[in-house]
Formats: structure tokens, C-alpha cells, sequence
């Protein structure tokens, strides 16, 4: 099947959510680190969610594998992932059931706690009015699918928690509600079976939202977390543990919260975490020595190794 190298990668970014812009920069990011690594490589900014398009598109440019930088709805949610499994074109990261399971929030929950892994307690909207969510106010409001902590409230009035429920609900049909947890918020990247060093977050707002992941001077990040070894153990086993449970596959990001009492919640995990100059799985990497062209390269050659688009690595 001849060398990696000889190969042609596409590299797809765009897409149709509301991470659009976030997805065109971190595409734009690994596209040229492929480059620099000397692969033949095209980009594709996705402007459709027309099964036909796409592969029509990508077998028009013999496309050997496909590297899917798409974030939020059909990019993490196994649509696009989907289709590629139809016609069996090779791509990096998650399945789409993997994928599916990542994105939606309430069903990650939920799979999460039958494996025994922590999560805030929650509810969902409408099956639980918010009548009864007044009781265990503060809580966090967030859309049941989507990333970048767009549309997610912070609440602790129950006059302000139907403003909260309607603009989560601009990005999602339904509605996760949690309990807030007030505590040092964590997030480990898993890089093919590997926990990476967990990286502290400690935005300056009350919670980790949208301004603070992609704004200048809005976040400080802690790399490495400044932990004790128990605690670092825990929380690369439990990240580890959430990527095995939720079927991910070679790359992945999850979130976590440990409160005063030192109990470790997984609040999520990001099957296509970003690979932009703010994001977090390129800075755990490169800490550990896995400079930014070097990490794009390990996801394609284990991408390309589980799909036999080459003999051998």
C-alpha cells in the first residue's frame, strides 16, 4: 500500500454549527502541520451536511484518509463520521457512535453513571420542570449538545433559570441541568491509550465559558496541574476510563471538577478537541515533549494504522 506519505489527506474545517469559526482555525493549524511534515494535503471548508457533496468531493481529489477538524453538530455528533463508515472512508478519531455518545451530554451522563463514573447530579428539561430544579439552585444550565460552552448560564436565581432554559435551547432541543459544583476544574487529554498531564483551569469568571476559552488574558492554564500524585493518578484513570466507557478511539479530552471534599466529577469529554493557539490537548501534549506538527502527525499514522491505509508505520 506504499508509504503514508504518498497518500492524500484532507483536512475538513467549517461545517455548519456554531464552532464554525473555531473549526476553520484549528483545520487551518493541523493542515499546515501536515504540510510541514511533507504530506500532500487539501483542505476542505464544508459549507453542506449533503452526504452526496462530500464524498463526491473527496473522490474527486483521491482522498486517502480524512482528517475531520470539525467541532459541535455534524463534526462531533457521528454524522459526518456516519457517512464515512457507509462508504468506508478512512478518518481520524471516534466512530460515529463513539462520537454521538461524546457530544450529547445527557446521554453521556447517563452512560457514564451506569459505569460508575462521577458526574454532577442532574436533570433534564422538559422532563423536570423548572419548578423543581428551584430547589437546588445554583445550577448550570447547558444545551444537551455542543461544545465551546456556547449557551451554557450559570444560575442561582430562579427568575434568571427561564432566561438560562431559553438560550440554551436555541442550541439544543433539550436541556441538561446540573447541580453546581463550586471547585478547581482539571481536563486530561487521552492520546492514542495515554493520559496526558492534566492541565489546571482557572478562568477568570465564575466558569470556563466561551469568552475564557478563546480570549487573551482571560483563562490561566496550570501546566501541569500543581497536584499531588494521587490526585494526578485519579484524574488521568478516570479520563482514561470515560474514553474506554464512551468508545473513543485514539484522541480525546474530558473535563473534570474536584470539589473541596477531593470527590473528581467528569462534567465532559470532547471527542474532537480543539487544535487551536488557546486549546488544550497541544499544550498537555507539547509539554510532553509531542511538538504541535509531530501530535497532527501521531493522530493520522494511528488513523491510517487502524484503517490499513498503509503496510506498516
Amino acid at each position: 500500500m506504499g508509504l503514508i506519505k504518498d497518500k492524500k489527506i484532507c483536512v475538513i474545517m467549517g461545517g455548519t454549527s456554531s464552532e464554525r469559526e473555531i473549526s476553520i482555525e484549528s483545520g487551518s493549524n493541523i493542515s499546515k502541520a501536515l504540510r510541514n511534515k511533507g504530506y500532500k494535503v487539501v483542505d476542505m471548508i464544508l459549507d453542506t451536511t449533503d452526504a452526496k457533496e462530500i464524498i463526491s468531493f473527496l473522490k474527486s481529489h483521491e482522498i486517502d484518509l480524512v482528517f475531520i477538524a470539525l467541532h459541535g453538530e455534524f463534526g462531533e455528533d457521528g454524522k459526518i463520521q456516519a457517512i464515512f463508515e457507509r462508504v468506508n472512508i478512512p478518518f481520524t478519531g471516534s466512530g460515529s457512535f463513539a462520537s454521538k455518545c461524546s457530544l450529547d451530554k445527557i446521554l453521556s451522563h447517563q452512560l457514564l453513571t451506569n459505569y460508575s463514573i462521577v458526574v454532577p447530579e442532574f436533570w433534564l428539561y422538559p422532563e423536570v420542570g423548572l419548578d423543581t430544579i428551584r430547589e437546588f439552585l445554583p445550577v448550570m444550565v447547558k444545551p444537551s449538545t455542543g461544545g465551546s460552552s456556547i449557551g451554557i448560564s450559570f444560575v442561582d436565581t430562579f427568575d434568571s433559570l427561564e432566561k438560562a432554559v431559553s438560550l440554551a435551547k436555541k442550541y439544543s432541543s433539550k436541556v441538561l441541568i446540573e447541580r453546581y459544583i463550586k471547585g478547581r476544574e482539571f481536563t486530561v487529554s487521552v492520546l492514542g491509550e495515554n493520559p496526558l498531564v492534566p492541565i489546571e483551569i482557572i478562568p477568570k469568571k465564575l466558569f470556563f465559558d466561551y469568552n475564557c476559552k478563546y480570549e487573551d488574558n482571560m483563562t490561566d492554564f496550570v501546566v501541569p496541574a500543581k497536584i499531588n500524585s494521587s490526585l494526578e493518578g485519579r484524574l488521568k484513570d478516570i479520563s482514561l476510563n470515560t474514553h474506554r466507557v464512551l468508545g473513543c478511539q485514539d484522541f480525546s479530552r474530558t473535563d473534570l471538577l474536584v470539589d473541596p471534599q477531593g470527590e473528581v466529577y467528569v462534567l465532559e469529554l470532547n471527542s474532537i478537541p480543539g487544535f487551536t493557539s488557546h486549546s488544550l490537548l497541544p499544550r498537555a501534549a507539547l509539554y510532553q515533549g509531542i511538538e504541535f506538527d509531530d501530535l497532527c502527525e501521531k493522530i493520522v499514522l494511528m488513523a491510517a494504522k487502524r484503517f490499513s491505509v498503509i503496510d506498516k508505520l
